[in-house]
């Protein structure tokens, strides 16, 4: 385990730890967020493409034949047409039940969770929320917040594991609205 008595991210020596968690969960969020940007595609379009009459910018490569056509290849110009940046929402929801404690469940989710968020940061992914559930839903971190090793200890010392059911249906509910919420 990560430590006995206090947990990850909880008075000074939980700081030591979740840093520590933090650096050597960095090659695992670096691999996942190889993987997850062939899965998660750009949806935003950022990249200037093509050759059309009106447009943002010229392109400079045009220019030359523009001129040697005599003013009739007329399509110099570039648009933003190429998605190049992703806009997902994406909620992390963690269980934060009691049974979560048995067999050192808790602290396995608070590495997975720090690892998972450290690749959607590094993938710029969009906007990212952390959620914690057992007998009902609480955003601990919200959409708009960035993600940075203070902010992951942060979000560690709300989860107790000390609740005495798991709702899923309610975090799935709570999650939907929570998605669905403009902004």
């Amino acid at each position: 385990g990560v430590g006995k008595g206090k947990k990850i991210g909880e008075g000074e020596e939980g700081a030591v730890k979740w840093n520590a968690v933090y650096a050597t969960s960095l090659p695992l969020s670096r691999r996942l967020c190889e993987k997850l940007r062939l899965v998660l595609t750009p949806l935003l379009a950022t990249k200037l493409t093509g050759n059309y009459r009106t447009g943002k910018r010229i392109n400079m490569k045009s220019i030359i034949p523009y001129i040697a056509s005599g003013f009739r290849r007329d399509k110099i110009w570039l648009r933003r047409t190429k998605p190049a940046k992703r806009d997902y929402k994406v909620v992390i929801a963690i269980d934060d039940s009691s049974s979560m404690r048995k067999g050192g469940g808790h602290e396995m989710a608070m590495v997975t969770m720090g690892v998972m968020a450290n690749a959607l940061a590094q993938l710029e992914v969009g906007k990212v929320g952390i959620a914690r559930f057992g007998d009902g839903v609480e955003f601990v971190k919200g959409f708009e917040e960035g993600w940075s090793v203070s902010k992951g200890r942060e979000v560690n010392r709300s989860f107790k594991f000390d609740a005495e059911r798991t709702r899923t249906m309610e975090c799935v509910e709570g999650c939907f609205d929570e998605l669905g919420r403009e902004g």
